[in-house]
């Protein structure tokens, strides 16, 4: 029997452009609308009291359980890119609260507390899109592909971050191992992050060409064998152009004029999605 309240239902209460357009993504991962826009609902209260939970966003459950609610044209989540996540979560902020976000911020002239509000459907309007196919040029015969970090990769790489902050503020809190032993462990922790590290920076290699022959390398194993091998400055190469491809899409700073001083600057505006949705 179909419920008579369906059409009652929750509906797409606006579409956005995702910045990739599905570039780095298999066809039948998501159903786009014209012009490679989504459809977007607003948060149920079961979505909004998982966003509450910040066990459950470190892991990527929640994230991925959201995605599925509000935006039903994701049908492969996990294959995400980072731009997209960020802006798809800007626009469920939006069609669940509406475009107005508030933000306090400390001028850092005068360090006056500054409230300040900003439209998001400006910046959803207003959001670059994503170079396919950037290459790097390692000046050594080899041209490096990457692409943006996806879902699984954002969320491990969060999870790194915490793991690596939690073994830092434990390891300066111990007062019952000696500096040796402290150093010890420290050098073991940042062994292990710088690991996990390049696997992650490995997975958005998508292939390195040998110029002189023109060969393609798209083994993982080979790739990850490569940017495990490399020096600081070609490794530092590849990460840049990684981190900037992830920062693409929307964008991330506001205007502000200190209402104390009058002094101008470009704030850094955060969209964590554990104090987004308040």
């Amino acid at each position: 029997m179909t419920n008579p309240l369906q059409q009652y239902f929750r509906v797409a209460k606006t579409y956005v452009r995702l910045p990739t357009k599905g570039a780095y993504n298999a066809p039948q991962d998501i159903d786009f609308a014209a012009n490679f826009e989504v459809g977007v609902s607003p948060l149920t209260a079961i979505d909004h009291m998982m966003l509450k939970t910040p066990d459950a966003l470190l892991n990527g459950e929640t994230l991925l359980k959201v995605v599925q609610s509000c935006v039903p044209a994701v049908k492969n989540i996990k294959k995400l890119t980072q731009p997209d996540i960020n802006v798809i979560m800007v626009a469920i902020r939006v069609a669940s609260n509406g475009p107005i976000q508030e933000f306090d911020c400390s001028c850092p002239k005068c360090k006056h507390d500054n409230h300040i509000s900003v439209n998001l459907a400006h910046y959803l309007d207003t959001c670059d899109s994503v170079t396919p196919h950037k290459s790097v040029d390692l000046g050594n015969d080899l041209v490096v592909y990457v692409r943006p970090f996806d879902f699984e990769q954002r969320n491990l790489q969060l999870i790194n971050d915490f793991e690596e902050t939690k073994a830092v503020r434990s390891i300066n809190n111990s007062t019952d191992k000696s500096e040796a032993d402290q150093m010890h462990e420290l050098s073991e922790h940042i062994n292990k992050s710088a690991h996990r590290l390049f696997d992650l920076v490995s997975k958005s290699v998508v292939k390195i060409v040998i110029k002189s022959n023109n060969q393609t390398v798209t083994e993982p194993e080979h790739i990850r064998e490569f940017i495990a091998s490399i020096n600081k400055h070609q490794s530092d190469v590849i990460i840049d152009s990684i981190r900037e491809l992830n920062e693409m899409g929307i964008q991330r700073t506001a205007s502000v004029e200190c209402q104390q001083c009058a002094h101008q600057w470009q704030q850094d505006l955060d969209f964590d999605p554990t104090s987004f949705f308040d």
